[in-house]
Order: C-alpha cells, then sequence, then structure tokens
C-alpha cells in the first residue's frame, strides 16, 4: 500500500499540507554581528563607504555629529541628528541608551568627512556611555552625497 501524498485528501477527506521548503529568513541583528563584531579593545573602528552602505541597507543606527543646520539640509535616511558641540549631548546620549538601543550592534557615526573630528569625539561619549560597536564612517555625509545615495532633508530622520 502506498503512502498518501501530503497534497492529497487523506481518507478522512482533509488535506495534509506539504512541508515548507522556504529557506528561514537569516536573522538581522546575526548579521550585522557576523559581519561587525563588538570591539574589546578600542572605542571605534574605520568603515568605508561600502561599509557604511552595506550597515544601512541592515538596518544599523546612524548618528550624524554635524550641526543642527547642517543635519536639516541633508543627512543620511534614518540617521538620527546627535551634534557634538551643541547643548545637549549629554542628554542625547543618555536618551539613547534607555531607547534600547543595543550596544553590542554597530552605530555609524559621521559627520562632514575630511578632517572633521565630531564623529570621533561623539564616539567618545557613546563609547564612555556603554557602547562597544561604533563605526567611523570617515568620508561622511558629503561622500555619501557625491555617490548619489539617498538623502533625507529636515529635521527628522
Amino acid at each position: 500500500m502506498r503512502a498518501p501524498r501530503p497534497d492529497r485528501p487523506r481518507e478522512s477527506g482533509t488535506v495534509q499540507p506539504a512541508a515548507s521548503t522556504a529557506p528561514t529568513p537569516p536573522d538581522p541583528r546575526q548579521l550585522l554581528l557576523a559581519r561587525f563584531p563588538p570591539l574589546r579593545d578600542r572605542p571605534e573602528a574605520d568603515v568605508s563607504s561600502e561599509e557604511a552602505r552595506w550597515l544601512h541597507a541592515h538596518g544599523a543606527l546612524f548618528l550624524d555629529a554635524r550641526r543642527t543646520v547642517a543635519y536639516a539640509l541633508g543627512h543620511i535616511p534614518g540617521a538620527r541628528s546627535l551634534p557634538v558641540w551643541e547643548d545637549g549631548v549629554a542628554e542625547k546620549v543618555a536618551a539613547l541608551e534607555v531607547s534600547g538601543a543595543d550596544p553590542e550592534l554597530p552605530v555609524v557615526l559621521y559627520c562632514a568627512g575630511g578632517g572633521c573630528e565630531d564623529s570621533h569625539l561623539l564616539a567618545q561619549k557613546l563609547w564612555l556611555a556603554g557602547f562597544k560597536n561604533l563605526r567611523i564612517y570617515a568620508g561622511g555625509f558629503p561622500e555619501w552625497e557625491a555617490k548619489g545615495w539617498p538623502v533625507a532633508k529636515g529635521d527628522r530622520p
């Protein structure tokens, strides 16, 4: 006697579902950590423009260290404004701590590129707050924009 086919009615008249062959999608957290594990021996590490783009596409948190005015004129979509030279930076870092942001996941910091050190100063503050996977996009917003990648305007991420 043959076994009933999974997609054919059984004797009771019910249909037995066929086994699912769809692959389980990878866990986004594990994808990020596999490629960018937490830094244990230093507060930050640089990422290339291609790595920044990959991190952006995979949902990493982006923080813009430039002044609020520069952020409003154009920023990486989804990036939060955390201007290192403006009042309230300590409160914004504290709010980020309690927001549920995972301190093990990569956080991409950027500023005006070139010789700008704002993202490095922000990295120091975040590292002291417990964030252990800080990545500096050295090319910053100017490089992102020059590559023709998406840009957001206004005061919202």
